[in-house]
């Protein structure tokens, strides 16, 4: 089972607002895993590295302080 804080990617993942990712392998963070009906459920919160993204839409994504890809790209959770 997932950790939270672990990486995983997705291929397939659609955002809470009905939009489909293009992004291929799209890395994201484990928030918590569940058990419900005998099946593991994770919670995971895509992440980013697009400044420009996070500059029009500040309310919607958070800043990572934290190096997750490497240290000269800042990381940003939607």
């Amino acid at each position: 089972m997932f950790e939270p804080g672990n990486i995983v990617y997705h291929d397939n993942l659609i955002f809470n607002d009905s939009i489909k990712d293009n992004k291929e392998k799209r890395p994201c963070i484990v928030l918590f895993s569940i058990y419900r009906n005998n099946q593991a459920h994770v919670c995971t919160c895509p992440l980013t590295t697009q400044v420009k993204t996070f500059n029009k839409h500040p309310r919607k994504y958070l800043f990572i302080p934290e190096v997750i890809y490497n240290y000269k790209k800042l990381s940003f959770v939607k």
